[in-house]
């Protein structure tokens, strides 16, 4: 700007530059011609007789033009080359003063919640806060409406197809993670807290437990039948008249608890992700699980000539976090508070993820890897799936990769999502517990399925 207008000025005044150009703002270095006005020395004097300048009646009105013109060219020049400079970066600048004052308010809310983003109570612990509205699940769990109703998006298909690196990379950020974070460790209070809400159900699964028969018995010659091939042995017995003198092939009647040549292998799949720890002060559904923990481990102490089971947990950090190895069960109430502690550290770490069906997979070949009187895989699962593409068909293909293993999944939280996963399932392979009440319910009817191997 001030470029062009002193050039417009400057022309005005009959200046010209030392190349011809008519408008340029630079004089000329050379002295003006004699007898000649142009030219900022020259301008406004009067040429004397002899064509030489008067200085002596307008050297002062002259000097003070020239050092007004002066100051404008200085000032155009370092226009131009701030121009210059900010053409190069791809934007101009101008100059100026200005001053300004502003004030503002603003409020927010936000909750504290029962997970790691501010909760104030033990670190990396259980403690529930205020609940925030970022904190409040919607129950779908992670899926849309069209996912609910069974239909995937092209978007949804990118999404599945994209979520195993989102697993890759929130394992490799979990384990960064976990090196930095203190385990936090639940009292025996916390467990005794836990067993006091499902003593009664404990009873049940105990007495379901209990009454479970060997699969593997042989069948056998089973004397004194109405009807069937003709007992040998009985021939005198059917001269005077005896009716039971037939034998048949079949398993024989046997008491309950019957011995079992080999035990059952049973796999406990427990959910101990970030969902489970992030939305437990909403609808308790990492207290329901670890309530659920606590019932399996009472009611399998003592069994262990029919029962061989482990616990593992799955989240974004892996797909078989160890909590349980086959062969070495709790023995003591100190040790089962213990491994109740490390279940829920674990969704307190757990980072942002998902491998409920490599979960599902690993266990079902763990499972099957000994020779068992049964094989029995439990899938524990907060059902908040939708986020990382896992569709019912993904879980059934899981479940059922083994036709000897009998594998299921109880959904414990999300209702609607767990409503279209567990009806998205075979019958028998899906379950909605959201009351830790119906679980042995939902055991003894898995066992009794497995005996029947449906």
């Amino acid at each position: 700007s001030h470029h062009s207008s002193n050039s417009s000025r400057d022309s005005g005044r009959g200046g010209s530059s030392s190349d011809g150009h008519p408008g340029d703002e630079r004089p000329s270095r050379g002295p003006p011609s004699e007898g000649s006005s142009s030219g900022f020395i020259g301008e406004g004097l009067s040429p004397g007789s002899h064509g030489t300048p008067n200085f002596g009646q307008a050297g002062a009105s002259a000097r003070g033009r020239l050092q007004a013109a002066a100051s404008e060219l200085l000032a155009a020049a370092d226009g131009v080359s701030e121009g210059a400079a900010a053409g190069r970066q791809g934007h101009g600048r101008g100059r100026g003063r200005g001053r300004g004052k502003g004030s503002g308010r603003g409020q927010g809310r936000g909750g504290k919640g029962a997970g790691s983003g501010g909760g104030r109570g033990r670190a990396g612990g259980r403690g529930s806060g205020a609940k925030g509205p970022q904190l409040q699940s919607d129950g779908k769990g992670g899926y849309s409406e069209a996912q609910l109703q069974g239909g995937v998006t092209e978007e949804e298909e990118a999404a599945a197809a994209a979520a195993e690196e989102v697993r890759r990379k929130a394992r490799a950020a979990a384990e960064r993670q976990a090196t930095k974070m203190n385990l936090q460790d639940l009292t025996t209070e916390d467990y005794d807290g836990a067993l006091q809400a499902v003593e009664r159900q404990i009873k049940e699964l105990r007495t379901v437990l209990e009454q479970q028969e060997a699969k593997d018995r042989e069948r056998e010659w089973v004397g004194h039948q109405a009807t069937g091939e003709l007992d040998d042995s009985r021939l005198v017995d059917g001269v005077t008249g005896e009716k039971l003198i037939y034998r048949k092939r079949q398993e024989p009647d046997v008491p309950i608890g019957h011995q079992q040549r080999k035990p059952k292998r049973l796999s406990f799949v427990m959910d101990v992700s970030a969902s489970m720890y992030r939305f437990n002060g909403e609808d308790g559904r990492l207290d329901r699980m670890l309530q659920a923990v606590v019932m399996v481990m009472e009611s399998l102490d003592g069994f262990d000539h029919k029962y061989e089971w482990n616990i593992v947990g799955h989240s974004g950090n892996g797909p078989e976090i160890p909590f349980v190895d086959y062969g070495n069960p709790p023995k003591r109430r100190s040790q089962r508070a213990q491994i109740m502690s490390q279940m829920s550290s674990a969704a307190g770490i757990a980072a942002s993820g998902d491998t409920t069906v490599e979960a599902i997979e690993a266990a079902v070949k763990r499972v099957a890897s000994q020779e068992a009187d049964d094989y029995l895989v439990i899938v524990v699962s907060d059902a908040n799936l939708g986020g990382y593409g896992i569709t019912p068909e993904m879980i059934r293909r899981a479940l059922t990769s083994d036709p000897k293993v009998t594998a299921c999944a109880i959904f414990v939280a999300e209702k609607e999502a767990a409503d279209m996963l567990s009806t998205g399932l075979p019958a028998g392979r899906g379950y909605v517990c959201l009351d830790v009440a119906r679980l042995p319910i939902i055991l003894k009817e898995v066992f009794a399925r497995a005996a029947l191997g449906t």
